[in-house]
C-alpha cells in the first residue's frame, strides 16, 4: 500500500514537471527573434518543448491515472489550500495578461511573465482542484493520523 502513495506521488510529480517544462519554454521567446524579426533556433525550441511539455503531461496524465479514477472531474475552483493559490494566481495573471495585451507600450518582459504565470497557473489549477491530488492529500492526512497513534 505505501509503494502504491509513493508511486502515485512520483506519477504525479513527472506529470507537474512536463507541465512546468511547457510553461517555462514561454521565457525562450524573449530570445527567440534576431535583429531582424527572424525567428532563430531557440524559437523553433520553444515551440517544440511547449507542446512536447502540453502532450507528455497530458499522456503521462491519462497512463498513470486511467485505472484510478474512470469518471471525469467536474470543474471545480478552490477545492484545497494549494488550488486556492493557484487559482488566485490564475485570476489576477488573466487579467493582467489581458490587460498587456490591450496595451501597446506594454513591457515585453512584464508580458512574458504574466503569461508564464497564466500558463503555470492553468496547468497547476487542473491538477491541484483533481481527484488524483486530492486522493494524494486525504492519503496524506492518514498516513500523519496513523504515525501519531
Amino acid at each position: 500500500m505505501r509503494r502504491r502513495k509513493r508511486n502515485r506521488k512520483k506519477a504525479f510529480m513527472l506529470v507537474y514537471i512536463q507541465f512546468l517544462i511547457s510553461a517555462a519554454s514561454v521565457w525562450m521567446v524573449l530570445v527567440a527573434f534576431d535583429s531582424e524579426g527572424n525567428m532563430n533556433p531557440l524559437g523553433y525550441a520553444a515551440g517544440v518543448l511547449f507542446w512536447l511539455g502540453i502532450l507528455g503531461g497530458v499522456i503521462s496524465y491519462i497512463i498513470f491515472f486511467r485505472r484510478t479514477f474512470r469518471k471525469p472531474n467536474v470543474l471545480k475552483f478552490f477545492s484545497n489550500k494549494p488550488a486556492v493559490i493557484a487559482d488566485i494566481v490564475f485570476i489576477i495573471s488573466l487579467a493582467a495578461t489581458i490587460f498587456l495585451v490591450c496595451t501597446n507600450s506594454a513591457n515585453q518582459i512584464a508580458a512574458v511573465m504574466f503569461v508564464f504565470l497564466l500558463v503555470l497557473s492553468l496547468y497547476s489549477h487542473f491538477l491541484l482542484n483533481g481527484k488524483i491530488f486530492t486522493a494524494i492529500l486525504i492519503e496524506n492526512k492518514k498516513g500523519k493520523g496513523d504515525s501519531r497513534k
